[in-house]
Order: structure tokens, then C-alpha cells, then sequence
């Protein structure tokens, strides 16, 4: 299991609520649409490889429904932590939405650490024969 720092807030018409604090736990998002907007410049090199220099790596993440398992919330109140743990299941839609900019965020800067090193070794030209 892999603890993760979590701060969470949600507000609403009806309820306002904060958290946080190190949980361990499991989010599960299902119907997952992802969308990729990669954004670069061609870069050749002194050997005279072209390479695409990577500038932008957008993730749009979207979903219609998450579930959240989490322990040790509230110092470990059972109580509280089940209490809260079936609001926000029950209000996924709004946590979704709450969640879904940080998500993309997060795995924009992700994606764009991992992408550049590999644009960096494969040449334009093998990556996109085609072209």
C-alpha cells in the first residue's frame, strides 16, 4: 500500500468540508476519457538530427465515476472515517469535478518529465516516418 498526501476540499449548498492529512488508500476512477495535447519544436542537432523538442504536455482527464478507499482519516475514528467516506462516494460527481484539475495538473508535469528525455534520444524522422 502507498501512503499519500491528500488535501481535500469539497463545498457545496449543503456541507463544506476539509481534510487534511497522510491516508493510505485506493481511487478508482472509472469511465476514464483521456486526452493528450503534445506541443513541441523541431531541434536538430550538430550531427544534424532532427528531434522534437518537447514544450507542452496537456492531460485531460475526465470521468463519470470515482470511488475512494482510504484509511486513517481522523486519527483513525471509524466512525468519522466511514461517515466520511460515504459522503464522498455518494457525492462523487461534485469530489470529481473538485479533483480534476489537480489530477491534470499532475499528471500534465508527470507525463511531460517522463516525454522529454524519450523525444530527446529518438530522432523526428524514426518517430514519425510518415512525416
Amino acid at each position: 500500500m502507498e501512503l499519500e498526501k491528500f488535501d481535500v476540499k469539497i463545498s457545496s449548498d449543503k456541507a463544506y468540508i476539509s481534510m487534511t492529512g497522510l491516508f493510505d488508500g485506493d481511487k478508482t476512477l472509472n469511465d476514464l476519457d483521456v486526452h493528450w495535447i503534445i506541443e513541441g519544436k523541431p531541434k536538430t542537432d550538430s550531427k544534424g538530427k532532427t528531434y522534437l523538442e518537447l514544450e507542452k504536455f496537456d492531460v485531460k482527464i475526465s470521468s463519470d465515476k470515482a470511488y475512494l478507499s482510504m484509511t486513517g482519516l481522523f486519527d483513525g475514528d471509524k466512525t468519522l472515517s466511514e461517515t466520511m467516506l460515504k459522503f464522498l462516494n455518494e457525492h462523487q460527481k461534485e469530489f470529481i469535478k473538485e479533483i480534476e484539475p489537480a489530477l491534470n495538473e499532475a499528471f500534465s508535469q508527470l507525463y511531460l518529465g517522463l516525454a522529454k528525455p524519450m523525444f530527446r534520444k529518438l530522432p523526428y524522422n524514426e518517430m514519425f516516418p510518415d512525416l
